[in-house]
């Protein structure tokens, strides 16, 4: 009968710890893991400019965003590992682009760092890359409250940011 309880105990032990664990009590907006997503950016009359489809890989100490073409080829990659930031062009000609997308990633990178607490504010909340500050706006989520959808608007440009899927580390 004790090793029936024991078991039972166990047992309901084990199913609260994993229920917690798939309860998102986390310190990021975007938890540790792979993000595939579209960046398209527009002007200030929403007239669009261009579409960045890409990857963004979050792990703790190191964030990597890969760009690709609309055909699927890699054009560059972003490595930043929180003490330097590099940049990798496959295309020669995209190296011109380089000045230009400096200021996206910053912008990338202030969405994956953004504080939790600012996920439901409505009126959106200020963000301010080392480029830029604006006002960013998390507008649609996932049953994980994953934010599917973001708008950032700045003084020159606007940027929405669609999450179309992801995998998450296991860490979280």
């Amino acid at each position: 009968m004790k090793a029936l309880i024991i078991i039972i105990l166990v047992f309901l032990i084990s199913c609260t710890l994993k229920k917690k664990s798939k309860n998102f009590n986390r310190k990021l907006v975007y938890p540790y893991g792979n993000y595939k997503h579209l960046v398209s950016v527009y002007d200030i009359n929403n007239k669009i400019i261009r579409n960045l489809q890409g990857i963004v890989s979050h792990r703790k100490g190191k964030i990597k965003v890969i760009g690709f073409s609309p055909l699927g080829m890699t054009l560059f990659k972003i490595v930043d590992d929180r003490k330097s930031i590099k940049y990798n062009f496959y295309i020669k000609k995209l190296e011109l682009m380089k000045n230009n997308l400096k200021p996206i990633y910053s912008l990338i990178k202030a969405v994956m760092m953004a504080d939790p607490s600012n996920l439901e504010s409505e009126n959106g909340f200020l963000v301010d890359s080392s480029f830029w500050k604006g006002k960013m706006k998390f507008l649609k989520f996932d049953k994980k409250k994953i934010p599917k959808l973001v708008k950032i608007k700045l003084p020159k440009f606007n940027l929405v940011i669609e999450v179309s899927d992801y995998e998450l580390q296991n860490d979280i």
